[in-house]
């Protein structure tokens, strides 16, 4: 693609786009329903009532077709057979009725976006672009589980186990771009986190990073459990094909055993074990868990863990941990090549040639990727000290190894050891020495190299606003994992960091002097760590 990588270039339709309001009784919040109620109406009446347009949908409220339907404003009765209950007889699905009403709003104007790509008008028409990123995103939306501006699934590359219960998707990212060479498709690999498909049992146990199938639970590990799981969709695994959906409202405070509900207005109360024992039969193994709570607040129904499995598909909204992070990072990060690969193939995987929705608005879209004109600049050189084994090196792949290499002036601290009470005792001294230092002459600090936790949260964010904002004095953060790694090359690069930002200037007649120099007892007179 001509922005971003390498994409694909559309053409617009010959201009003839049409606007509807689209009004949906009683509204839904989700998309996917909506998108279900307009198919299902489109399926039903497209000949009869729509003049034959296959219309772009965007979910909410707007409607687009490829020229003006038969009338100004028309109503539909609908009807879906609810798959919450998993069964896969029609008689026994929960039939929803939805009244449906679509009135023409406007005529959409993609005039003013071929004026634009032409150099005619100055700003980009931003309501044009989007019926256009609408109408490519209609078979997309059906196809796997759109989220923004991406779409997810698990037969778009392997599943990775990211700990604690979850799994990344692959992905791609689409949105249309106007650029120099003209309309342009851009695309690009992503991933994110979903919650595994596990029976609930065995979530819960990833979670707490123990095995709970032979004990009970305790207060803190229940309401970590309540935590992650409010708001999730699992389904019944204890009626066969019968596999309803509910979602999760919280966990109960006793334990399965102890639970009874009223069956009748007269009082008469029964137990959860003894309920499913009689009526389907099924004898709960882990009575001693608590029960999922699913349904009304008030009036909540109660499902043993056992019988619970996640739906697939459930994308995770929540802050990942720092290993979660990791591991989806690794997974995301390609080299450019690989990356190319991947995104030809997801565009040939897509098929926007077979597009119907795109062939009905008139968008052709090429499955070559769009070329420039570019230069790959050199690495540069880098000079080290004629002390060691290797004076210089070139980068390769943006990479360099620092062995068998010396800086190329002396480092602050010399080589040294000490035992820890040594190193206490030298640090308690320099923290007076530095206090006797500033304290009469109210000297500033000029650098504060900070330690911070490997799950800080935001203090690093906090840090750095205090002294480049409130203080203007410089600062490094490391993490401590990394510190105590005693690693030299992460030394050296923390080094090299703390060089640039004093100001050292590393170029010398055409290489990069990495140095580490003695300029910085003058550079940094006031130094805190």
């Amino acid at each position: 693609m001509a922005v971003g990588p390498p994409g694909s270039r559309p053409a617009p339709s010959n201009g003839r786009t049409f606007a509807a309001q689209v009004s949906i009784t009683p509204e839904v919040t989700s998309r996917v329903v909506n998108r279900a109620v307009i198919n299902e109406l489109v399926n039903l009446h497209r000949a009869a009532y729509l003049g034959g347009r296959l219309p772009a949908y965007d979910g909410r409220k707007s409607l687009y077709t490829a020229g003006p339907l038969p009338f100004a404003s028309k109503e539909f009765q609908i009807t879906l057979l609810d798959d919450d209950n998993g069964s896969g007889s029609a008689s026994q699905r929960r039939q929803r009725n939805f009244k449906v009403v679509i009135k023409f709003a406007a005529r959409a104007d993609l005039h003013r976006l071929g004026m634009f790509l032409a150099g005619r008008h100055a700003e980009a028409p931003q309501e044009a672009l989007q019926v256009l990123d609408i109408v490519l995103r209609e078979l997309p939306s059906a196809r796997y589980a759109p989220f923004g501006r991406s779409f997810f699934s698990p037969d778009l590359g392997r599943r990775q186990p990211l700990g604690d219960g979850l799994e990344s998707w692959r992905g791609f990212y689409q949105s249309i771009r106007p650029t120099q060479m003209g309309l342009s498709l851009n695309i690009d690999m992503s991933a994110t986190a979903f919650i595994e498909p596990l029976p609930v049992i065995d979530y819960a146990a990833q979670l707490l990073r123990s095995d709970i199938h032979s004990r009970p639970l305790s207060d803190a590990e229940r309401v970590k459990i309540k935590k992650a799981l409010r708001g999730v969709k699992v389904e019944v695994t204890h009626r066969g094909n019968m596999r309803r959906k509910y979602r999760i409202s919280g966990l109960t405070t006793q334990a399965t055993r102890e639970l009874t509900f009223p069956v009748d207005e007269g009082g008469t109360v029964k137990s959860v074990v003894q309920y499913f024992q009689e009526i389907y039969g099924f004898a709960i193994q882990h009575t001693y868990l608590p029960c999922l709570q699913v349904g009304n607040q008030q009036r909540p129904n109660y499902l043993p863990m056992e019988v619970c499995k996640i739906v697939e598909g459930q994308r995770y909204s929540k802050r990942l941990n720092q290993n979660q992070i990791r591991a989806l990072l690794d997974e995301t990060c390609q080299y450019p090549r690989d990356r190319e690969r991947d995104i030809t193939q997801m565009v040939k995987h897509n098929a926007y040639q077979e597009d119907p929705y795109a062939k009905e608005f008139g968008i052709k879209i090429s499955d070559r990727l769009a070329s420039v004109d570019a230069r790959i600049l050199p690495a540069p050189r880098l000079k080290y000290n004629e002390t060691g084994r290797e004076k210089d090196c070139l980068p390769r792949v943006g990479q360099w190894n620092m062995m068998n290499k010396d800086f190329a002036l002396e480092s602050v601290l010399p080589p040294m050891s000490a035992r820890p009470d040594q190193v206490e005792r030298a640090l308690k001294a320099r923290y007076h020495e530095a206090m006797n230092i500033l304290g009469p002459q109210r000297r500033e600090l000029d650098l504060l190299i900070g330690i911070l936790p490997d799950n800080n949260g935001s203090l690093y964010g906090d840090l750095k606003r205090v002294c480049e904002i409130d203080l203007g004095i410089v600062s490094q953060c490391c993490c401590t994992k990394q510190v105590f790694k005693l690693n030299k090359q992460i030394y050296a690069n923390i080094a090299l960091k703390i060089n640039v930002k004093g100001g050292q200037e590393h170029c010398a007649g055409g290489c990069i002097v990495a140095a580490y120099s003695s300029c910085h007892r003058q550079t940094y007179n006031h130094i805190w760590c």
